[in-house]
């Protein structure tokens, strides 16, 4: 399996829900993949290094029926909240992520064919991501097919 820090990272009976469902497993191995709730941490610092112009969210439809979804916005080290990734390998692998929780959905959104679609409790977990990283929401997809892929925005 994979390793190093991942904060956020999801185990027990969710985890095995949320890969099964969507099938997170190695092409050759056939391995377990880790699993995380959204970090706007690590994203965040993604921007900042790289300069991210949209937000793409994928498997969205695997969070379907999840009541409360969690958003580590911030880690805990030392006792201290921070709002970094720390430059040192072994500060990083001591964080615990702070989370806020949004409401889940449970309606079936495969089906959905633009952003006015989707329920009002995925909107609001979309527009939270996209506030909480200061990055636009550039597409979403719904389910694996490419068909499922919505564009937001034009991406140039």
């Amino acid at each position: 399996m994979g390793s190093g820090p991942f904060p956020s990272e999801i185990f027990g009976d969710l985890a095995t829900k949320i890969r099964t469902i969507g099938k997170e497993f190695g092409t050759t191995t056939g391995r377990p993949r880790r699993i995380g709730w959204l970090d706007t941490v690590v994203l965040r610092h993604t921007k900042r290094v790289s300069g991210l112009s949209y937000l793409a969210v994928t498997l969205l439809d695997v969070l379907t029926g999840i009541d409360e979804l969690k958003i580590a916005v911030s880690y805990t080290l030392n006792g201290e909240e921070i709002d970094r990734i720390p430059a040192d390998i072994e500060d990083f692998s001591m964080c615990t992520p702070n989370y806020i929780t949004v409401p889940g959905w449970k309606e079936d959104i495969t089906e959905v064919k633009s952003f006015d679609e989707l329920p009002e409790n995925t909107k609001k977990y979309l527009n939270k991501l996209s506030e909480l990283v200061g990055v636009e929401l550039g597409m979403f997809s719904v389910g694996p097919d490419r068909r499922q892929t919505i564009m937001v925005k034009e991406i140039l």
